[in-house]
């Protein structure tokens, strides 16, 4: 029965709103349908009972429960009407007739007078006489139509021949509703949880809010252009199993509209070198070891400066009077001062002694203006090619994203393309061979080197956090949590595709 289907739809979530399913009684039992079980307005069509005996051709009707469908009903009624028509010709012939008689109308409005009049004697079938006076049989059949929910029924109208709307009837024009594949992603999408916390996690929606920008433009674009939309919900784009089957959202299967905001492509995040201010920044010019080794020249020389004027017969601590005008006694502390001041070339002095400060000096400055000119020009790695070449930066993707299934693909896609010319190339002939060892190897592997790199990475993370580390992930995630406020990171586009202004306006709008 209807209320039993009714159950299972709602059960396996069919009914999911009002006035979109329409529910046919095709019996006269409606009235035990239970209207508590209508989580959601629905269009109801029953069989009036004033049509019910001319449905059923019985002689006695009682309208009770019926044992076949109203198709089968009407059939067989129609069939009695043929076979009463029939009959009433007797042992009348056929009329034979060719294309020059005249006659041959007679049979056919005799055959139509025969049946209307039959049809006038009984209630099976309904008779109407049209402008031109001729009479239209009609279905006995009369079907009331309403919108009804838990609580009330609506009489929208009723089919009898034609459809007639009652005149109380307000007709409502049925929203358009559209199905609308998420991945789920901060700042697009994710739940907020009662404590606070976010989560992209779809196996715990029905515990959390869903917002985001994507939630927030849908809702904004219902209110403006009047639809509704169902979610579909994934966290991930889609790939295609070995059995064949897809799982996520996947364009070789969905047809996609011309999106509004396209896909920028991948992006690399590098942490900003921090500048540190520092009254000892002149020191990072040169290596911890040669500011090691001249502190360390300095102490032998305070040292043994030190010792000879304490061990020294001729010293001026131990022979005052040679020294009748005075003399400089070396403390420790006087032969330190006199070994750090005879770093700077001030006086006379011995030659060796000055060439060797000169050298020093002129060292210095030239590494200071060096390193102070190389760290204001130092850029940013704006391509692949670049971020390859980079002697310092680790570089590696989040695992299991479509950037990285971005460079399993690429490299998948070099090894093939290299199998086909290791191929071509082993099994042509002897002079084939010798034409194609003039060129080299046509296809750059970059990718199968990138992928290399990018599984490295994945172990060399949490070493690379205080280190020049660079992370390869989506534009459309990576964008927003990089924004130009942010002192700590910096992003640009490897795959960008070309500028678009209104892209360019609806980022600065959610940024």
């Amino acid at each position: 029965d209807l209320e039993s289907i009714y159950k299972l739809a709602v059960d396996k979530n069919v009914v999911r709103r009002d006035v979109i399913w329409i529910f046919m009684h095709m019996d006269l039992e409606y009235e035990n349908f239970d209207p508590s079980l209508l989580k959601h307005s629905g269009r109801f069509l029953t069989f009036n009972p004033k049509s019910c005996c001319g449905i059923i051709s019985e002689v006695e009707c009682s309208c009770g429960r019926w044992s076949k469908g109203v198709d089968e009903y009407i059939g067989q009624t129609t069939l009695d009407v043929l076979e009463r028509v029939v009959a009433s010709y007797g042992n009348t012939s056929a009329p034979v007739w060719n294309c020059s008689s005249v006659d041959k109308f007679d049979f056919q409005t005799g055959f139509y007078e025969k049946m209307t009049d039959i049809l006038g004697q009984g209630n099976n079938f309904t008779l109407s006489t049209l402008d031109n006076q001729v009479k239209e049989i009609g279905l006995p059949l009369i079907i009331d139509i309403q919108d009804r929910n838990e609580s009330h029924a609506v009489e929208v109208g009723h089919w009898q021949n034609e459809f007639k709307i009652n005149k109380d009837f307000k007709v409502s024009k049925l929203k358009k509703i559209y199905r609308i594949g998420i991945v789920m992603g901060l700042p697009w999408a994710y739940f907020v949880y009662p404590n606070g916390s976010k989560s992209v996690n779809t196996s715990s929606k029905g515990k959390g809010t869903l917002e985001g920008y994507f939630p927030s433009l849908l809702h904004e674009l219902r209110k403006r252009m009047n639809f509704d939309y169902e979610l579909i919900l994934t966290n991930e784009y889609g790939i295609r199993s070995k059995e064949g089957k897809w799982k996520g959202l996947e364009e070789e299967v969905i047809d996609f509209i011309s999106p509004y905001i396209d896909m920028s492509g991948i992006s690399i995040v590098i942490r900003k070198k921090k500048t540190t201010q520092s009254i000892f920044k002149f020191m990072t010019v040169l290596k911890l070891e040669v500011w090691m080794g001249t502190l360390a020249a300095v102490g032998a020389v305070t040292l043994l400066i030190w010792m000879l004027e304490r061990m020294s017969p001729y010293s001026y601590s131990n022979a005052r009077h040679l020294y009748p005008e005075g003399g400089r006694q070396f403390s420790f502390g006087e032969s330190l001062w006199f070994s750090v001041t005879s770093l700077t070339p001030q006086g006379g002095g011995d030659s060796r002694l000055l060439a060797f400060i000169v050298l020093m000096l002129a060292t210095f400055t030239s590494n200071l203006a060096a390193f102070l000119t190389v760290e204001r020009l130092e850029k940013t790695v704006q391509s692949m090619e670049e971020l390859i070449r980079h002697p310092k930066i680790t570089y590696t993707v989040a695992d299991s994203t479509i950037v990285h299934r971005h460079f399993i693909n690429m490299a998948h896609a070099e090894k093939v393309l290299f199998e086909k010319w290791k191929n071509l190339t082993l099994n042509s002939g002897a002079q084939t061979q010798s034409e194609y060892r003039v060129w080299d190897y046509p296809i750059q592997e970059q990718y199968f080197h990138i992928l290399q790199v990018i599984n490295r990475g994945f172990a060399k993370v949490e070493e690379a956090i205080e280190g020049d580390f660079a992370f390869l992930h989506d534009t459309m995630e990576s964008s927003p949590l990089v924004l130009p406020s942010n002192k700590e990171a910096d992003s640009s586009a490897l795959l960008a595709k070309p500028y678009s202004p209104t892209k360019r306006t609806l980022f600065e709008k959610i940024t």
